[in-house]
């Protein structure tokens, strides 16, 4: 599994390239590489819903596009421990330490992942490194080419990602064999639920530390109240952010949704007659959420085609429509109606498998 490449000290293959289609929230889309280059029959979609970021919604008063992306680490510790590892996320605070913990999960032959290397919003995987200078070798959702990027390790972005001179890293270490998919099931039911319900959490926002998100029906509530008030920005180029931060959000929860609806179909090939009906009513149901919230797209659409100068001014006068900005809203409101509606039908799910 380790191979020399130009010089480098360490290259792991078989880790294979990241890309948003299909596989919009990063963590996961990383995570997914990883298990698949140790060997694993893994999927994106599988790992969404036993992780629970299948069900997912964030949200932030502060208008962050963090909120595209933003989870609580246990959606990633959940996903990988179905499979048979623990993820263990650090923050270091100097170079040194994080130097030694890459080295020693490369050379141990597994990859890790992190946030920030590219972008403040994008997770890679770090699949090898070079020692003098320092470089990383990654795979990364803005790579251009099918191969692997190269990058000075001092030159990292991620120094600043949960405040000043922090480095976050997630190693996995393997302590299992994969979770039978009937027996995982309704724990990770459980998981998904206990999220989709929580109030609040905090995830990094950038030199200033971490933030506060809503999540679940919070997040959803909190985001209908904000679109109509979007005309607050102070500037058109504000206005145009927002547009740009609204459209990443939704297309997060629809990536999300589409993921939990593939799965599903896995309970519906193997459940009992009331769990294949009401499987079936979540899958409706999460539909039906999909397509209002592409209605809420389709009213302050992201002209994403377009130059970011020149796509900030369409998105600004667009949100300054203020009947868009209702219909928006109104989209937006019938998505959570018919989310909560599918929470209701996984429950009645969960309750029908066997305990363990």
């Amino acid at each position: 599994m380790r191979r020399r490449v130009r010089g480098l000290s360490r290259v792991l293959k078989g880790v294979p390239r990241l890309g948003y289609d299909g596989q919009f929230l990063t963590p996961i889309g990383t995570l997914t590489a990883v298990l698949q280059s140790l060997g694993l029959h893994t999927s994106y979609d599988q790992l969404m819903f036993l992780g629970g970021g299948a069900f997912r919604i964030s949200w932030s008063r502060d208008w962050l596009a963090e909120s595209a992306v933003a989870c609580s680490e246990d959606i990633v510790a959940n996903a990988a421990a179905s499979q048979g590892f623990v993820a263990e996320t650090r923050m270091h605070g100097d170079p040194d330490s994080a130097w030694t913990r890459i080295r020693e999960s490369i050379d141990a032959g597994i990859s890790l992942l992190t946030c920030g290397i590219r972008s403040p919003l994008e997770w890679a995987a770090i699949i090898g490194y070079e020692e003098d200078p320092r470089r990383l070798v990654l795979r990364s959702y803005s790579d251009s080419t099918p191969e692997p990027s190269v990058r000075q390790f001092e030159a990292w972005e991620g120094w600043t990602y949960q405040g000043e001179g922090k480095i976050p890293l997630t190693t996995l270490r393997r302590v299992g064999k994969v979770v039978e998919e009937d027996r995982a099931v309704p724990a990770a039911l459980e998981r998904a639920m206990r999220f989709a319900l929580e109030g609040e959490f905090t995830f990094g926002g950038g030199s200033t530390g971490p933030q506060s998100f809503y999540s679940g029906a919070k997040a959803y509530s909190e985001l209908v109240e904000a679109v109509p008030a979007i005309s607050e920005a102070a500037t058109a180029e504000g206005l145009g952010e927002r547009v740009h931060v609204l459209n990443m959000v939704l297309r997060a929860v629809i990536d999300a949704r589409e993921a939990a609806m593939d799965y599903l179909e896995v309970i519906k090939r193997r459940g009992a007659k009331n769990q294949i009906y009401d499987a079936t009513v979540a899958v409706d149901r999460y539909g039906r959420e999909v397509r209002a919230l592409e209605g809420a797209l389709g009213e302050l659409p992201w002209p994403s085609d377009k130059p970011v100068t020149d796509a900030l001014k369409e998105a600004a006068a667009m949100a300054g429509d203020k009947a868009r900005r209702e219909r928006c809203a109104a989209s937006i409101e019938k998505a959570m109606e018919e989310e909560g509606k599918a929470v209701a039908a996984l429950s009645r799910v969960l309750r029908l498998f066997p305990r363990f």
